[in-house]
């Protein structure tokens, strides 16, 4: 983590690249900045404008709907200039003269402005080794000047009583948290400060001081509002500063700059004891009154005008601080000389960036409640193994995923001594624990280093109210009509991981204490007590590994959104590095495709459990989990859950199988008819059960591609007649329905599981189903459910996954092998040779006769095929006695060229018919 003092300061030199135009590859010339925040030459910008794109930025393609008033962005240029002449100095080799002489930290105060100057301790570039010695040395005094001008003009409230009580406690040297960017969202919007003050103070110098960088020898009333671009800032934030006077402006324009104001600049004369009375008699009591008192804007106190008087105004300014804790900061400086100008507004930009009113009480001197809080879950968080502490590896995690470096270990050493020194229980067992981990950020806090803290806060997904942000919790997930959501790979992974850093006994389930300890990172319990009855438990009632995996998947399929936000609170994009939550979802493809296509990639399915009220529907559900009667009875009543997911294996494949219970209605709404598989359970014992599932089979599903399964609950008590038109089984004999399965779960062990693998299997192959509803509709219905158990064969063969060559009787390979070597292959085979070497020998036997015969008066013989052809395949089709008769083949037969044509063209089709067998099944393996 990062260290709250500061080092010195290395100057980053710019490309020319940094301050080019894109559109002409040179230094920009009168620079015009654009609504987006992107810089062009304004020459370049009405070329590519009058070309054809209008109005729309180059870089961003963000247009307007109206022509933009291009205005001369005088910072930008300002720095173009100053690049063109180093560059001439470097070439000369020598430092040129400025043509007008300027005060001699001008160069200093853009740099700070643009990110040079840093409380923290930022990681050093070095400057190019062509540079002149001569000029490094005076640019590094000149650095190691501003410093010590910093440390002695910029009063930070705890630093300064600290420095008075000489208790300040030095930490090593850390990489600074300002190398690493902070999260977007919290800072998309532009910053607005404003200056407040009497007149005769110099507010407005200072704000013409800061672009003309020159002391305004002609002074306004009052200065347009000044827009500072965001790539020109440390934080990449626009910055947008608006002026105030007292003689041009009413009171209701006042009042309307601070409701828009983020931060205010209260500017006293320190020449002049009445301004200073002024700034408590008049602006912070009018501040405050406008503003509520939870959120205070936080405030920073400049004293101008120090160049006309040699002693400091900050004793009498720090009673006032003390006085005010909207007041962040106080700083003295001279328009005149440009004395602190950029440093001025570069505090004023970080007291809205890393405020101290959300992170710290100056009265009781610790950390607000809700900041330690936050930290909580952040230390939980990071400490990966669930031990208290946060060891070497724990720590270069943490330090790399905050600010993108890792920390030597002379360094955490030196972090875990300074712990030490002042908290006994600080570090164990060479780990830091809680308490020593809120020191160090208290510790950074009152060192006036808030962008430390608040770098780690925003990293882990918080905004300025210590809330975590909407975008942080929900990011953008696209879901398609008809897709639905699953988990990962990814996920599951993170999931057994976080389940076993919970697991403390590794007894394979959460008990209620370790659940109580998973849900420390969330603000509310997430699982009420319906959630054991909802996946499988152990013999105590406890979530088991599988259970806690089904739990999240059933999250996932039906509020995506609450999964999403649960996965935030746990940091899986912190920990697994990922841009959001987003990246643990898979989004499967529509339902349509999957059944153009005959298969489906989908792992969890959503089977609807309808019938009527005590029939056996919670029966069913508990007994995916396991249950039988006996454990059922021990539910209470406000346990119940409405839903079971548990998984299924269907021809090798782990599928996740969820049911849910639909309460008895007279019609089903849209949302209960949308399922993989419908489940129509009725009671064998109530002759009034099976009338209900009659009916909705026949209002809702069936003429539809919903696959439905008919279910005899209750199957160990006595079965009585229904009171229905025709039986179950033949209601569904009718229908092309599977026979009714019975079904109970009053059993000693677990109740049977066939009927879910079947409900399983009818929803990833609801094709089959669909077949068997277009058979009621044609003639050939013999046909159709001969074609109907061959597609039903080769769509095992071909959809199982294919795991490996083994003998496991599942895979595609198992399958395959299995037909090849069946009987009823081996039997076609050796018929159809038979066949073959019958013909065969019958024309050999034609053309030994033939070659005895004499010419002109043989007769003509006819040759039989062998009587061994009668057990053909061939012969054993009925195709009536005109294939009787055709089977015998005359002399003339064998000379004619048509017989040897349909000869070869039969033996051509069997062979490419028996090359495409053996390549498709070559594709599948």
């Amino acid at each position: 983590m990062a260290g709250p003092d500061s080092g010195p300061a290395i100057p980053v030199w710019l490309a020319e690249d940094d301050l080019g135009c894109i559109i002409c590859q040179e230094l920009l010339a009168w620079p015009a900045t654009l609504p987006c925040g992107h810089s062009f030459c304004r020459k370049c910008l009405m070329g590519l404008w009058s070309s054809g794109r209008r109005w729309s930025c180059p870089t961003c393609r963000e247009g307007a709907a109206q022509p933009l008033e291009l205005r001369k962005n005088t910072m930008l240029q300002d720095l173009a200039d100053k690049y063109s002449r180093a560059v001439r100095e470097l070439e000369a080799g020598s430092p040129a003269r400025d043509p007008a002489p300027r005060p001699p930290r001008r160069t200093a105060q853009l740099r700070a402005l643009s990110g040079g100057v840093d409380l923290s301790l930022a990681s050093p570039k070095l400057v190019t080794s062509d540079t002149p010695d001569g000029k490094m040395g005076d640019i590094l005094r000149d650095l190691e000047e501003i410093q010590e001008k910093l440390r002695e003009n910029f009063t930070w409230k705890e630093a300064l009583e600290e420095q008075m009580q000489d208790s300040l406690v030095e930490l090593p040297e850390a990489p600074s948290s300002s190398s690493c960017p902070l999260p977007v969202q919290s800072h998309l919007a532009p910053k607005r400060t404003s200056s407040f003050a009497q007149s005769r103070v110099g507010k407005t110098s200072l704000i013409m001081s800061l672009v003309s960088e020159e002391f305004p020898e002609e002074v306004p009333p009052r200065a347009e509002e000044i827009t500072i671009p965001a790539d020109v800032t440390p934080e990449r934030v626009p910055t947008h500063i608006v002026d105030y006077s007292e003689a041009e402006q009413s009171d209701e324009q006042l009042h309307q700059e601070i409701s828009q104001a983020n931060v205010i600049c209260i500017v006293y004369a320190v020449n002049n004891k009445h301004s200073i009375d002024k700034v408590t008699s008049r602006w912070i009591p009018l501040i405050n009154e406008r503003t509520d008192k939870d959120s205070r804007l936080p405030l920073i106190l400049v004293g101008n005008k120090s160049d006309l008087v040699e002693y400091s105004s900050m004793e009498t300014i720090l009673p006032i601080m003390n006085q005010y804790t909207e007041i962040e900061t106080c700083v003295e400086c001279s328009a005149k000389n440009l004395k602190n100008i950029s440093e001025l507004f570069y505090y004023a930009q970080k007291a809205v960036l890393h405020p101290t009113g959300p992170l710290y009480c100056p009265e009781e001197k610790e950390m607000k409640p809700a900041c330690v809080k936050a930290l909580t879950r952040i230390f939980k968080i990071s400490d990966q193994d669930n031990d208290g502490t946060l060891n070497d590896a724990e720590l270069n995690f943490f330090q790399r995923i905050c600010f993108n470096t890792p920390l030597a270990p002379q360094a955490l050493e030196d972090v875990k001594n300074v712990v030490r020194k002042h908290i006994s229980d600080g570090v164990a067992d060479s780990g830091l624990t809680l308490k020593g981990f809120l020191f160090l950020h208290t510790l950074f806090i009152q060192r006036g280093r808030h962008e430390t803290t608040w770098t780690v806060l925003r990293r882990f997904g918080y905004d300025d109210d210590l809330d975590l942000t909407p975008e942080y919790l929900f990011p953008l997930l696209k879901i398609p009509p008809d897709c639905t959501t699953e988990l990962n790979h990814h996920a599951y992974l993170f999931l057994q991981s976080t389940f076993d850093k919970h697991d403390l006994d590794r007894d394979c389930a959460l008990s209620p204490d370790e659940l109580k300890d998973l849900f420390k990172v969330f603000p509310y319990i997430p699982w009420g007590p319906d959630v054991n009855n909802t996946v499988c438990t152990n013999e105590r009632g406890w979530i088991t590994y599988q259970g806690f995996l089904s739990q999240w998947t059933l999250t996932t399929y039906l509020d995506v959104q609450r999964c999403l936000e649960y996965l935030g609170y746990l940091g899986y994009s912190i920990l697994t590095e990922q841009e959001s939550q987003a990246s643990a979802i898979t989004v499967t493809r529509d339902k349509k495709i999957d059944l153009q296509k005959k298969q489906t990639q989908r792992n969890v399915f959503r089977c609807n459990v309808i019938g009527v009220k005590n029939c056996g529907k919670s029966g069913v559900l508990q007994a995916l989990l396991g249950r039988n009667l006996t454990r059922q009875k021990k539910i209470r009543d406000d346990h119940k859950s409405y839903y079971a997911i548990n998984t299924v294996y269907v021809y090798g494949q782990e599928k996740y199988l969820l049911l849910h219970d639909i309460s008895e209605s007279e019609f089903l709404t849209e949302a209960e008819i949308l399922c993989d598989v419908v489940c129509l359970v009725y009671d064998v014992s109530n002759p009034k059960s099976f009338e209900y599932c009659a009916r909705i089979f026949k209002q809702h599903f069936m003429d539809s591609r919903i696959p439905c399964l008919i279910v005899a609950a209750k199957s160990d008590l006595h079965e009585v007649k229904q009171e229905y038109s025709i039986s179950p089984t033949d209601f569904c004999r009718k229908h092309k329905m599977p026979p009714p399965q019975a079904f109970t779960c009053n059993t000693t062990d677990a109740p049977s599981k066939d009927i879910f693998v079947k409900l399983t299997t009818m929803a990833m192959y609801p094709e089959d189903h669909y077949r068997d509803r277009l058979s009621r509709d044609t003639g050939n219905t013999d046909r159709i459910e001969n074609l109907r158990k061959i597609w039903v064969f080769l769509k095992t063969a071909f959809h199982a996954r294919l795991r490996c060559m083994c003998t496991c009787n599942r895979c595609t390979f198992c399958i395959c092998q299995n037909f090849l070597n069946s009987d009823l292959l081996q039997s076609v085979k050796n018929k159809i040779f038979t066949a073959v070497l019958n013909r065969l020998r019958a024309r050999v036997a034609e053309w030994g006769a033939v070659l005895l015969a004499d010419d002109e008066g043989s007769v003509t013989h006819q040759v039989h095929a062998v009587s061994s052809v009668e057990d053909s395949i061939f012969m054993e089709s009925s195709h009536g006695p005109l294939f009787l008769e055709a089977r015998h083949v005359t002399q003339a037969d064998l000379k004619s060229s048509t017989f040897w044509l349909r000869a070869s063209f039969g033996a051509t089709v069997f062979a490419v018919l028996g090359f495409a067998m053996y390549k498709a099944l070559l594709k599948q393996r």
